[in-house]
C-alpha cells in the first residue's frame, strides 16, 4: 500500500497506521521559471502536472537515441575530403538547451527554452534556419517537475514488504515466533527522469522496519529481522515475539523508506516526505495440548 506522509515520522510506532497521501515537499521553483498551471506546486498526486511534464519530455527526446530517424538535411560551408565546400547531409531534428548563447530566445523570457537544430553525426550542430532559429519554451520541463517524475517512477518500484514467520500460519502460546521481511522486498529503488540538459535521479532505501504483532505489542527490527532456517534451535531471534494467549492475530510489517534526488549529478536533496509500505498476514496461535497415555 502506498502512503506519503506530509512530515517526517517522529517515531516508528505508527508505521502501520492508516494515513493519507499528502504533499511531497520540494524546494520552490525560481521566480519566473514556469507559467500558470505548469508551475510545480510539489504535489505528487497532481496527475495532470505529471502527465504534461511527461508529454513535453517525450517531445524533447525526439531525435535522440532510438528516435534518431533522419528527417532533415543541412547544407553548410564545411571543408570535406572530396574538395567540395557545400556539403549536404541527412541529419536529425532535435531540441537542444540554449539558455544563454546567441541568438537569444524570442522576448528573452525566463524558463526552459530550447532551440531546434539539424544534428548531423560527426559534424557541428547547425540551426535549421540560421536566419531565424526555431525556439520553443517547454514550460513544464523544470528540474523540480523532473524530480517529481523521477520520484513517481521510483515509487512504482517499491512494493509491499514480503512478511515471513516461523512457525507459519499457526504458532503456539509460549513459543518464540520469528518474524522477518525478505531482503528481496527491501532492495534500493532508483529512477531517472531526463531531457537534454537536465537529468534527475531519485533514490530510496528502507530506513526503519517495525512489526505490529496484533496483540497490542510491537517492535522495531533493524535490517528486517533474521530469516529462520531448518535446523535453527528454538529460542529468540533479533525479531521474535512470544504470545501469551491463544487466538487469531493480524501481524503487520511496516517499512519506512527515505529518499533523495540529485539534479545533474549535484548533491543529494532529501525528499521532504516519507514513504511507507506495509503488509499484513493472519497468524493463529494455539495452546499446546498435553497427551496422557496408559502404561
Amino acid at each position: 500500500m502506498r502512503k506519503l506522509l506530509g512530515a517526517a515520522v517522529a517515531a516508528v510506532t505508527g508505521l502501520a497506521a492508516t494515513v493519507v497521501a499528502l504533499t511531497v515537499v520540494l524546494p520552490a521553483a525560481p521566480a519566473g521559471a514556469c507559467d500558470g498551471s505548469f508551475c510545480a506546486g510539489g504535489d505528487i498526486t497532481d496527475a495532470g502536472l505529471l502527465a504534461e511534464t511527461r508529454r513535453q519530455m517525450d517531445d524533447l527526446r525526439q531525435g535522440y537515441g532510438s528516435r534518431a530517424v533522419p528527417d532533415c538535411n543541412d547544407e553548410h560551408d564545411y571543408a570535406s575530403d572530396d574538395g567540395n565546400d557545400e556539403v549536404e547531409a541527412e541529419g536529425y531534428l532535435r531540441w537542444v538547451p540554449d539558455f544563454e548563447n546567441d541568438p537569444t530566445p524570442p522576448d528573452n523570457g525566463a524558463g526552459e527554452w530550447y532551440r531546434q537544430v539539424c544534428y548531423i553525426p560527426g559534424r557541428p550542430v547547425f540551426p535549421t534556419d540560421p536566419a531565424g532559429a526555431a525556439w520553443r519554451r517547454f514550460d513544464a520541463v523544470t528540474p523540480q517537475n523532473l524530480a517529481l517524475v523521477a520520484i513517481d517512477d521510483m515509487l512504482t518500484q517499491i512494493g509491499d514488504p514480503d512478511l515471513q514467520t516461523n512457525p507459519q500460519i499457526e504458532s503456539l502460546v509460549g513459543l518464540h515466533t520469528w518474524f522477518w521481511v525478505d531482503a528481496s522486498s527491501l532492495a534500493e529503488a532508483t529512477a531517472t527522469a531526463s531531457v537534454p540538459g537536465i537529468t534527475v535521479v531519485a533514490t530510496a532505501s528502507p530506513s526503519a522496519i517495525r512489526f505490529q504483532f496484533g496483540d497490542g505489542t510491537g517492535m522495531e527490527c533493524p535490517g528486517g529481522g533474521t530469516p529462520w532456517t531448518p535446523g535453527t534451535p528454538e529460542g529468540p531471534s533479533d525479531c521474535s515475539h512470544v504470545y501469551e494467549r491463544a487466538g487469531d492475530y493480524a501481524v503487520t510489517a511496516g517499512v519506512l523508506w527515505s529518499g533523495t534526488y540529485q539534479v545533474n549529478g549535484g548533491p543529494p536533496t532529501p525528499i521532504g516526505s516519507s514513504i511507507v509500505r506495509d503488509n499484513t498476514l493472519d497468524l493463529t496461535v494455539v495452546e499446546a495440548q498435553a497427551v496422557n497415555t496408559n502404561g
